[in-house]
């Protein structure tokens, strides 16, 4: 059986990521995976771009809270990787730490959604457990 365990949400303020990638171009490496690095390269409009990794970001955040770690445990940036096409669907690759935690802790999966409006990214995220 399986119930909802947890829910995580995130808020990003858009033009705080375009900040912080413009200051530091090589921050892309460490908040995302090589997957995630090459779709946000086929968002070929700059502010389509930033709204890509901000959703992304924010998915992160909030997948993270949902599976109750944040950025504890040593957990990394690599360890939560998400693909398909954000309009759509979302899929959660969850490895490394995260992946020993959210086992130890019964979590069979993490199921996130995005969006955005005006300024701002939202995520939202469930880790779902076995019972």
């Amino acid at each position: 059986m399986h119930n909802i365990s947890a829910v995580g949400i995130d808020l990003i303020e858009i033009s705080r990521i375009r900040k912080i990638v413009e200051r530091n171009p090589g921050v892309l490496e460490k908040l995302l995976t090589e997957n995630e690095l090459h779709a946000a390269r086929l968002v070929s409009r700059t502010p389509g771009k930033y709204i890509y990794i901000s959703r992304i970001f924010a998915m992160k955040e909030s997948v993270l809270k949902a599976c109750g770690t944040g950025w504890q445990e040593g957990v990394s940036w690599h360890d939560v990787e998400i693909s398909g096409d954000l309009k759509y669907s979302q899929q959660i690759k969850i490895s490394g730490k995260l992946k020993i935690i959210s086992d130890s802790r019964s979590i069979a999966g993490v199921f996130a959604v995005s969006g955005f409006c005006g300024h701002y990214a939202v995520a939202q995220a469930i880790a779902v457990k076995i019972y």
